[in-house]
């Protein structure tokens, strides 16, 4: 899930540091046009206990709209977006079933620990 020669450390970090709530990547866009490197959104929340970070079920997001579709455009008022925002953030975290897919998204939830398990790469 970072697959660059210096991510490992930073995977390796994040692991044993915080619950890595969502990593989100698109299909649709690129989100910095000058990166050399595939970018992510990473939500992630400190957390000192490993039983918790273990146990913590991670949302791994495949974006196939762009972020302007899914946010219903960007030209509403600025109440309506942050609603849509707002929106989209709570649909992901909702997220429940181990993997799915729909129009807008796909998605496969793992355990903290299984990343760990599947080494640090």
């Amino acid at each position: 899930w970072m697959d660059s020669d210096y991510g490992a450390q930073l995977q390796e970090w994040l692991l044993n540091n915080f619950k890595i709530i969502v990593v989100i990547r698109s299909l649709a866009e690129t989100w910095f046009e000058e990166a050399r490197v595939g970018t992510v959104v990473l939500v992630a929340e400190q957390c000192g206990s490993s039983e918790e970070r273990d146990e913590s079920e991670v949302r791994f997001v495949t974006l196939r709209r762009s972020l302007e579709d899914l946010y219903e455009g960007i030209i509403t008022p600025d109440e309506d977006r942050l609603r849509n925002v707002d929106n989209l953030r709570d649909r992901i975290l909702n997220l429940s079933s181990m993997t799915g897919e729909s129009n807008d998204f796909d998605w496969s939830l793992i355990k903290q620990s299984s990343l760990r398990a599947l080494g640090v790469r």
